[in-house]
């Protein structure tokens, strides 16, 4: 059976992520797969901000399911 390692991070906007999640793909050569991209790209695509979508997030369950389904 052929498993997959995956990692998971969160934390405050700020809170260095992105550094860490740079950081252990050097060490592992994991791909990274950052949420806030995939929100930029989705507000990008709705022709809003990031921040006008993570209002509309809180009440409009569709742009959790798009990340899911991009993650998948």
């Amino acid at each position: 059976m052929n498993m997959k390692h995956i990692i998971a991070l969160s934390g405050d906007i700020g809170g260095g992520k992105s550094s860490v999640a740079t950081a252990l793909q050097q060490l592992t050569g994991y791909e990274i797969i950052g949420t806030g991209t995939i929100q930029r790209s989705i507000a990008q695509q709705r022709g809003v901000t990031t921040l006008e979508l993570n209002k509309i997030s809180q009440t409009d369950r569709s742009i959790d399911d798009e990340i899911d389904s991009f993650v998948k």
